[in-house]
């Protein structure tokens, strides 16, 4: 994984493909030109083996210093060993929002997702105290999503800002308003309110499935496409699926404490060591 500020960057090499991404990413980056000073450091199994701890302190707070990470792909908890360190990177940045550009130049593809995250959900199973107050069946589980009015605000100022700055015309928000009338029907507000603010793009929104019928048939009709967190997972996939897949779409995290970029996909082990062999060649 990079970290970088201005003209520094650290470096966290990663799980499985991790090392060769990390390594075509500089290169890519000193390919532009800009004076680029790195530094390095190892997050990922090895890491995790030698000292026990899936985010060590000293990257944590260089994390939280410099503010801007290039992350390569890390696994998701080694085995449910730990906790999956890439939630603990998202938590200790405060990420709130994912932004994924879904280019494709054969089809003329180009499509911005954003994506709420960090949303709070708790699950209860029917052997919690919980569940009688909840009147759920016998040997049940159950889960609850919360939507803050102020969190979804915020979301959404940062969505619609992000989306000018990118030259965008057209938001698109995608909902279940009709289904959950309290919760995405208040998310939806909040979105229909930052919007009076936002005169020059305009907006449209959608029931989520709608969203993703259309996006299959006619993708170049979607501009900009805002969805909650479980819905932008999925739409989020269908548009990298349009762009060619995995492997060509960067995604960047944002959060009260910085921003994570990185890859879409995973570690992918499989793979690992084609980066060697190319350059042995």
């Amino acid at each position: 994984m990079y970290e970088c500020r201005k003209s520094c960057r650290r470096v966290y090499s990663g799980d499985g493909i991790g090392p060769e991404v990390a390594w075509a990413a500089r290169r890519c980056a000193d390919a532009t030109g800009a004076l680029l000073r790195w530094e390095e450091f190892d997050l990922g199994q090895d890491r995790f083996m030698k000292s026990g701890d899936p985010l060590p302190p000293a990257a944590a707070e260089n994390l939280l210093r410099l503010k801007i990470a290039l992350k390569a792909p890390l696994d998701t908890g080694y085995g449910g060993l730990v906790r999956n360190p890439n939630s603990l990177l998202k938590t200790l940045f405060g990420v709130f929002a994912s932004v994924r550009r879904c280019r494709s130049v054969q089809q003329g593809l180009d499509l911005m997702v954003i994506r709420e995250e960090g949303v709070g959900i708790r699950e209860w199973q029917s052997d919690d105290p919980v569940w009688a107050a909840l009147d759920g069946p016998a040997g049940g589980a159950g889960a609850v999503r919360f939507t803050d009015p102020v969190r979804a605000r915020n979301f959404f100022e940062f969505a619609f800002t992000r989306a000018e700055l990118a030259g965008r015309k057209r938001i698109t928000v995608a909902h279940k308003a009709n289904v959950f009338k309290k919760t995405d029907g208040l998310w939806l507000k909040a979105a229909e309110d930052v919007a009076r603010a936002h005169p020059a793009l305009e907006f449209e929104d959608h029931l989520v499935d709608h969203v993703a019928l259309q996006m299959a048939r006619s993708p170049n009709r979607f501009d900009v496409v805002i969805a909650t967190e479980a819905y932008g997972d999925i739409l989020g996939d269908l548009a990298v699926g349009l762009a060619g897949g995995l492997g060509v779409v960067p995604q960047a995290l944002h959060g009260v404490h910085g921003a994570i970029f990185t890859s879409v996909h995973g570690t992918a082990p499989k793979y690992a060591g084609w980066t060697a062999r190319i350059r042995a060649r």
